[in-house]
């Protein structure tokens, strides 16, 4: 189970742009929390974009 976090976790940090982001200054949490908030605010103008999600009642 830990080399799973350890393999993820290495994943990550080469796959996406967490390197950078480091670079710049920011700490590991505080660029993952970035990178999360990104992601939810692509989600949202996504949803935005499309209407909003209805559902059948049934």
């Amino acid at each position: 189970m830990i080399v799973l976090f350890v393999v993820v976790g290495w994943l990550v940090w080469e796959l996406t742009p967490l390197q950078d982001w480091v670079a710049q200054g920011k700490g590991y949490w505080e660029a993952i929390g970035d990178g999360i908030s990104s992601i939810a605010d692509w989600a949202s103008k996504l949803v935005d974009s499309t209407g909003s999600v209805t559902t059948n009642g049934g």
